[in-house]
């Protein structure tokens, strides 16, 4: 019977130990990944926007959890507004390195709503379902001013076609369309209720630009802007649509931008 070298024998076993220890580390890793709290995520989205987006008593993991959905106006405000009931999500790697993040509420979604990020090549790619977000208005007054002020009510729906965006060494590109539609708007600043119907939409093609336009309403409001140096610049008019409706409505006009005549001016940016 052949006995091996020593020296052989203790390289040999030397290499076990160390695939050994390999393993424990990489499942270590693995444990830890698949066991990541929801307030990881927590946490991650109030950094991302400054503590406007709040996702509060998280629950589950990083993987399938849910949390409270909360709208702020940042560190400090106490006009947080939250979602009438909480999100759910679950997030999945798929083929080719796709992870696939799928959102439900019962509140607001009639079915899933799912974004799914792709690689490709040095790019990376956000497509958003088409699954209609339904909120209501009062969410908003969560962001502070002006919205805390105006306090309006109403139903938002964010509606996306087809939206993408891809990221590559050049920024951004969008492509699709982008709408956020407010019904039945109505605020404590007049006693006109409601004052009207209104569509925010955004054309990503040739390039980004928003649209406001008045669906139907007694309360008229118009303008367009664009997407500069990663800055949106809007500009607007807010206007009675009849004379009648000047005095009902002037309070409201002026809070949401100076008067030029019979209209309030809009501007962001």
């Amino acid at each position: 019977m052949a006995v091996l070298p020593s020296s052989l024998h203790l390289t040999r076993s030397r290499t076990a130990w160390r695939w050994a220890i390999a393993g424990v580390l990489l499942g270590g890793l693995l444990s830890l990944a698949l066991n990541l709290p929801a307030a990881w995520l927590s946490s991650a989205v109030s950094r991302a926007t400054q503590g406007r987006l709040l996702l509060l008593e998280a629950q589950g993991s990083l993987w399938n959890g849910s949390a409270q959905l909360v709208l702020s106006a940042g560190p400090g405000s106490s006009d947080a507004k939250a979602l009438p009931s909480r999100l759910r999500w679950q997030l999945r790697p798929e083929w080719r390195g796709n992870l696939r993040l799928q959102v439900e509420a019962d509140c607001c979604l009639a079915s899933p709503w799912v974004w799914r990020l792709s690689p490709s090549g040095s790019a990376l790619s956000l497509e958003i379902s088409d699954t209609p977000f339904k909120l209501p208005a009062q969410l908003l007054t969560g962001l502070g001013t002006p919205w805390n002020t105006v306090q309006p009510q109403g139903q938002l729906t964010l509606q996306s076609k087809q939206f993408q965006v891809a990221f590559n060494g050049q920024g951004l590109q969008l492509s699709g369309e982008l709408s956020l539609q407010l019904d039945n708007l109505s605020s404590q600043l007049t006693t006109l209720r409601p004052m009207g119907s209104y569509r925010v939409s955004l054309q990503a093609q040739p390039q980004p630009r928003f649209q406001l336009t008045t669906l139907e309403g007694r309360l008229q409001l118009q303008g367009q802007g664009s997407w500069v140096a990663n800055r949106l610049q809007f500009q607007g008019e807010a206007q009675a649509s009849t004379p009648a409706d000047e005095p009902v409505l002037a309070h409201l006009l002026s809070v949401l931008g100076p008067r030029q005549g019979h209209k309030a001016l809009l501007k962001l940016g």
